[in-house]
């Protein structure tokens, strides 16, 4: 039996870079009342160009920018 079918059968987790960063941004969208997918079609309204990877960056790093950003975001959607 190969060992990543080992870990499988235990429940161990795999996660590629960029399901780690929708989790993470999913996680903070939410702590400030959006779900995942409000939030990223209010970044597609307000124009703001970022990635994911630079947003999750942000949303881990710098929670205040973030949360200037999501609010941003809140009012593009209203």
């Amino acid at each position: 039996m190969p060992d990543n079918m080992f870990c499988k059968k235990q429940g161990a987790v795999s996660h590629s870079s960029s399901e780690a960063e929708i989790i993470s941004l999913d996680a903070g969208v939410r702590m400030e009342g959006l779900t995942y997918g409000k939030f990223i079609n209010g970044l597609e309204k307000s124009k703001i160009k970022l990635d994911r990877k630079v947003l999750a960056e942000l949303a881990y790093n710098n929670p205040e920018v973030f949360k200037s950003i999501v609010k941003k975001v809140q009012s593009s959607l209203n």
